[in-house]
């Protein structure tokens, strides 16, 4: 990544298990291959939390192992290039 766009952007890891919905909007989330290691219930609070916590036209990008289980999503589903993103 350019320098000039690097440092407009903030990256964190954070644990989602213990986020809360309403804390602060992201432009974009990553999680990638870690849904489908979560039974039905906890994926599905995966899924409210990160729809909750993205701004409006933000995007969730998730692993491809991930997409089934987030099959169930108030979120719309993008085809990019190579890979599919969830859009708020």
């Amino acid at each position: 990544m350019r320098d000039e766009i690097r440092a407009r952007v903030q990256f964190e890891a954070r644990p989602f298990a213990l986020e809360k919905p309403d804390g602060p909007a992201n432009d974009v989330i990553v999680c990638r291959n870690v849904l489908i290691y979560l039974d039905r219930e906890a994926c599905d609070e995966a899924i409210r939390l990160f729809s909750a916590r993205l701004k409006a036209g933000g995007y969730l990008l998730l692993g491809p192992s991930d997409v089934l289980a987030a099959s169930v999503t108030p979120l719309t589903m993008v085809r990019l290039s190579h890979d599919v993103a969830y859009r708020k």
